[in-house]
């Protein structure tokens, strides 16, 4: 086998060095028709700039879909309506805020939407919310008492 370029076959090395993260420079100096240097030089580089990709936070990186379900908060919201209004059940404000995982100081700006108040119920004191249904049947049985 002749000796190729070094940067000839550097991604076939890169390559081999994600599937074996053990492997030596002799056996890729062997492998590849390196010397024992230039394949000590280039397997230092490669994990040198693997390390340095890692600490730049790349392998951290989140999709904007993920972020989005991270920080929009009105959909959130809109999802646990959606969960309610299917189960039929309700829910205290308290607790759907807790469900939600909604920081109490972002929960009044946004649960405060006029989209959102066809779903809430004030309860002797309390929110209750849950779908249109769940909550016209509640409302029933407190004119009832």
């Amino acid at each position: 086998m002749e000796k190729l370029s070094v940067l000839s076959n550097r991604k076939e090395v890169e390559d081999y060095i994600k599937e074996n993260p053990s492997v030596g420079r002799v056996r890729i100096a062997r492998m590849f028709g390196l010397t024992d240097s230039q394949a000590g030089r280039l397997v230092k580089q490669i994990r040198r700039n693997k390390i340095r990709r890692a600490s730049m936070g790349f392998d951290r990186a989140i999709s904007v879909e993920d972020f989005r379900q991270k920080f929009d908060m009105v959909a959130r919201v809109r999802e646990g309506l959606k969960e309610l209004s299917e189960s039929g059940k309700v829910i205290y404000d308290t607790d759907f805020r807790i469900a939600l995982e909604i920081s109490a100081t972002l929960w009044r700006r946004v649960v405060d939407r006029e989209e959102f108040e066809k779903f809430q119920l004030q309860v002797r004191g309390k929110v209750i919310w849950g779908g249109a249904e769940a909550l016209e049947s509640i409302k029933r049985t407190i004119d009832v008492l």
